[in-house]
């Protein structure tokens, strides 16, 4: 169990972030914000903070807020990340790679990308003999076999998932998209009078097959019916290919119903072309919509109904002071790092939903974040 963190330990996070540039467009927070975000008392948080003031790197307004004093520190030693990643093209992975590059910034590192294909891949495998200060990895869909998850074990002090939970193996596992948030999207869905409402999903992984259980939560909660196609490519295949095939085929002989949840934007883009083919007119004979990448779902013909997701930019950030500083920053010392509540709908043309997006805004949030 993680040692109680001391005020000097406080004191040295609360300096990095003010140095990484973390609060150069928020208000420093107070003793009581900082003791509640990290676990520690406010004597602490109090301690921590009047180091600070008494080193010249805090100083207190007239009104009592806490402002940055000195300028950030730019003589430090650089650095070096791994980011592992399965080598294939996704939204999903490259907002991840354009998230930790961005974060590393502000702690003076660099970054390797390194693509593997399959879990035994030497890329992959030889990774963890590297002297790097952080490995961020993204798991192979097939799970993880005895041989890898020992690799990593040995690594596990300066290794963080993202998008898979494996906080089971005592990993400190980022994610923006939980399995429950999918229940949200079934009572959408429901809310437009559908008294079935199917899943469609042709990915692997358990984060998508989490999504799966997510839907079969939200169908037993609202007591309607629900059929699962759960037909999943090999990795590395195009499952929107496979989901044009099962939707094609389930909604021309009618098995499938015209209210579905896709685990992926990928499937929706599937049925979308199953649907226009077969003469059906998305957000009036079929419904659809997905819990996934909001910034692209916006552009879709039509656009497609989604969960806004909150940015990954906060939780990696996170990480990069976990791999900085240990358990002691962890909230409420927890290895998972995700928000506290479901995002807001993102209706879209999917679901007979105008788009009321703005989507300059919308790529400026995602950008600057």
């Amino acid at each position: 169990m993680p040692r109680p963190a001391k005020h000097h330990e406080i004191s040295k996070l609360l300096k990095q972030r003010i140095d990484s540039g973390m609060y150069l467009d928020q208000q420093i927070p107070g003793e009581r914000a900082l003791a509640a975000e990290v676990g520690v008392s406010y004597m602490t948080a109090r301690k921590a903070v009047q180091q600070l003031v008494e080193d010249n790197v805090l100083a207190r307004a007239k009104n009592g807020r806490l402002e940055a004093y000195s300028k950030p520190d730019v003589e430090k030693a650089t650095r070096t990340y791994v980011l592992l990643t399965p080598a294939f093209e996704s939204f999903g992975y490259s907002n991840i790679r354009m998230a930790i590059e961005r974060v590393m910034s502000h702690f003076n590192g660099v970054l390797k990308i390194s693509s593997y294909r399959h879990w035994y891949d030497p890329a992959l495998m030889s990774a963890f003999d590297g002297d790097w200060d952080g490995i961020f990895i993204i798991p192979p869909n097939e799970g993880l076999p005895k041989l890898l998850l020992d690799r990593m074990l040995t690594a596990r002090d300066r290794l963080v998932s993202v998008y898979s939970d494996l906080t089971a193996h005592g990993f400190v596992s980022v994610d923006n998209s939980l399995e429950s948030w999918a229940s949200v999207m079934v009572e959408h869905l429901a809310g437009l009078g559908h008294d079935r409402v199917d899943c469609l999903n042709t990915q692997p992984g358990s984060e998508v097959l989490n999504r799966v259980k997510g839907w079969q939560a939200g169908v037993h909660k609202l007591g309607i019916k629900g059929r699962s196609w759960n037909e999943q490519v090999e990795n590395f295949d195009f499952n929107w290919v496979r989901a044009y095939d099962v939707a094609y085929e389930g909604l021309k002989s009618g098995k499938m119903a015209n209210a579905v949840f896709c685990t992926t934007l990928a499937t929706c883009k599937g049925l979308a072309r199953a649907a226009y083919e077969l003469g059906m007119k998305p957000g009036k004979d079929v419904h659809y919509c997905t819990m996934d990448v909001p910034y692209e779902a916006v552009y879709e013909i039509p656009s497609v109904t989604t969960l806004n997701l909150h940015s990954l930019h906060h939780y990696i950030h996170k990480a990069f002071e976990w791999l900085e500083y240990g358990d002691a920053v962890l909230p409420k010392n927890k290895l998972l790092l995700v928000p506290d509540k479901a995002p807001e709908l993102l209706l879209g043309e999917s679901t007979g939903f105008k788009s009321q997006v703005d989507i300059s805004k919308m790529n400026e949030f995602y950008k600057d974040r």
